[in-house]
C-alpha cells in the first residue's frame, strides 16, 4: 500500500526561537516521511533558502513562510504562506516586526536588571545567534544563570503578560498581513488558535468571521498537541467561519521539548491532496492520504508560487485517544 502523503506547516528553527538549523529541520521531515514542510520563522525569511536547497537534496518541498504578530488582548499570529521572500510588500512587513524588536529586548533587560538580574544584551544576542531575538532566548538565559527553575518559570514569573518584566512591542494589523501576503502570492493562516484566549465558542466565531473578512484565508485546526475535543471544535469553527483548515507542529526543537516535526505530540497528521486537473472543480480531487473522518475542507485558494504544493492540501484524521499534557512552551516570542 503506498504510504500517506504528509506535510508540516508550521516549523521554526535557529533563525528565530527555533534550536535547530533550517537545513536540519528539513531533515528531519524527510525522517518524518514528510512530503512537504513549511518553514515558518519569526519575522525572518533568513532559513529560507537553506532550507529550500537541503530540500532538493532531500526530495522534500519546502514552502517559504513567516509569522507574524498581530494586536489582539490574546497572542495573535499569523503564517503568510508560500510566499515569494524577496518581496517588497512582505518583507517590508517582516522587517518592520524585527526592527521592533531590539527597544522590547532593552527594556525587558533593564527590567530583568532592576529586580537585580545579571543579565546583559549580549548574552542574550548570543543565546539568539541571529538577528531575531525572541522572550524564548531571554528565558534560556535566565535559566542558565539559575534566575529561573524553566522557561516556563520565567514566562510565569517573569516574561510573560501581566509579569513585571513584559514589554509589548510593534505589531502588524491584519489587513497589512493581508495585503502583503497576497501581494507577494501567498496565503494567510491564523496560528495555533487556542492563544487567542476566547473562553466561548460565539466569541471565537466572531473573531474568525472577522478575519475571514479581512481577507485571511484558513486557521490552524490541527497542531497534533491538542485533545481531539479541542481539534474538532476549532475545525466546526473554522468551517462556520468560512475559514480552511491547516495544520502544523509549531516545532521549535529544544524550545518546545517533546514536539517534533510532522508529529508534534504525537497526533499531527496533515495529509497532502492534489488536483486531478487545474481548473477542475474540487469534487475531482484525488485523495494521497488513508480515508480521513472529521469534516476538512482545502487549503490553498490560489497558487503559490514555485516551492509550493499542489495548490490544495486536506487535513487527515488521527488517532482518537485523547493526550494530556502541559502546553508544549510558553506562547510568545
Amino acid at each position: 500500500m503506498t504510504p500517506p502523503r504528509r506535510c508540516d506547516l508550521h516549523l521554526h528553527s535557529t533563525c528565530s526561537d527555533g534550536t535547530v538549523a533550517p537545513a536540519d529541520v528539513v531533515r528531519l521531515a524527510y525522517e518524518a516521511h514528510l512530503e512537504a514542510m513549511a518553514l515558518t520563522d519569526h519575522d525572518t525569511f533568513d532559513g529560507v533558502a537553506e532550507a529550500v536547497e537541503a530540500g532538493h537534496r532531500w526530495g522534500v518541498r519546502v514552502l517559504p513562510g513567516v509569522e507574524l504578530s498581530l494586536p489582539h488582548v490574546g497572542t495573535f499570529h499569523m503564517i503568510a504562506l508560500g510566499v515569494e521572500p524577496t518581496h517588497a510588500a512582505i518583507a517590508g512587513v517582516a522587517a518592520t516586526l524585527r526592527d521592533g524588536r531590539g527597544p522590547r529586548n532593552r527594556e525587558i533587560v533593564a527590567r530583568l536588571r532592576a529586580l537585580g538580574m545579571d543579565v546583559t544584551e549580549a548574552e542574550i544576542e548570543a543565546e539568539a545567534g541571529g538577528d531575531v531575538i525572541a522572550r524564548p532566548h531571554i528565558a534560556r538565559v535566565l535559566v542558565k544563570k539559575g534566575y529561573a527553575r524553566d522557561a516556563y518559570d520565567a514566562f510565569d514569573r517573569f516574561l510573560g503578560k501581566g509579569q513585571p518584566c513584559y514589554v509589548d512591542r510593534p505589531r502588524v494589523e491584519v489587513a497589512e498581513a493581508v495585503a502583503a501576503a497576497r501581494a507577494a502570492g501567498g496565503v494567510t493562516i491564523v496560528c495555533h488558535p487556542h492563544t487567542l484566549g476566547f473562553k466561548d465558542d460565539a466569541s471565537a466565531l466572531q473573531f474568525l468571521v472577522t478575519c475571514r473578512d479581512a481577507g485571511v484565508d484558513a486557521v490552524e485546526v490541527r497542531l497534533g498537541t491538542s485533545a481531539p475535543a479541542d481539534d474538532r471544535r476549532w475545525e466546526s469553527l473554522a468551517d462556520r467561519a468560512g475559514l480552511l483548515p491547516s495544520g502544523g507542529s509549531d516545532f521549535h526543537g529544544e524550545n518546545k521539548p517533546g514536539v517534533r516535526v510532522g508529529a508534534g505530540r504525537g497526533r499531527l497528521d496533515v495529509g497532502v491532496f492534489a488536483r486531478a486537473g487545474q481548473r477542475r472543480a474540487t469534487s475531482s480531487l484525488q485523495p494521497l492520504t488513508a480515508p480521513w473522518r472529521p469534516p476538512a475542507a482545502l487549503l490553498g485558494r490560489r497558487q503559490l508560487g514555485p516551492w509550493s504544493l499542489p495548490p490544495t492540501e486536506r487535513l487527515a484524521a488521527s488517532s482518537p485517544r485523547r493526550i494530556r499534557h502541559r502546553p508544549a512552551t510558553p506562547t510568545g516570542c
